[in-house]
């Protein structure tokens, strides 16, 4: 991060190893289809394979890892391990803050950016457990694996008093 400010919480967050597992297959078996049935690729096959080979790369590149930096002025979500991808927050906006149980695929039809009900949006790499910031009415999900640390940081460096953790409900 470019910014000089100490960071009062800074977490890498990353999807499971099991999903990385599942990608690589995926990508072998796109790659041996060919080859393994013995027909030569056509060209539209060819170009199918490098699309798809692509599109998994650049989501591995951008969006595989999220860190969460909090700093005396902001909240700052750097997507990707070349962390170009960048959500800042402004503290000064935050109205309310809580932790929350969600459930991802119900809730936010999965993992990664994810938009919800009533303008709701949730930033989650993995489990169903994070900190629910209100900001101008609207919330803002951060799926982390110590949400009750990050909510306790945000609440000292805002001064605003933690709500009741509880369900997520939009």
């Amino acid at each position: 991060m470019k910014d000089q400010e100490a960071a009062y919480y800074d977490r890498v967050c990353q999807f499971p190893a099991g999903w990385s597992l599942l990608l690589v297959g995926i990508l072998v078996l796109t790659v041996a289809v060919g080859p393994l049935t013995g027909q030569p690729m056509s060209p539209s096959d060819q170009v199918a394979l490098v699309v798809t080979v692509g599109l998994l790369a650049l989501t591995i590149l951008l969006m595989w890892r999220m860190r969460v930096v909090v700093t005396q002025e902001r909240l700052t979500i750097l997507w990707g391990f070349l962390q170009w991808l960048k959500i800042r927050i402004d503290l000064k906006d935050v109205e309310a803050i809580r932790t929350v149980t969600f459930r991802p695929l119900r809730d936010f039809g999965g993992w990664g950016w994810r938009g919800g009900r009533g303008g709701s949006r949730c930033y989650n790499t993995s489990g169903n457990s994070g900190v629910e910031l209100r900001i101008h009415g609207r919330a803002v999900i951060l799926g982390v694996p110590d949400p009750a640390e990050l909510a306790s940081v945000v609440a000292t460096v805002t001064g605003i008093k933690q709500g009741p953790p509880g369900p997520f409900t939009g």
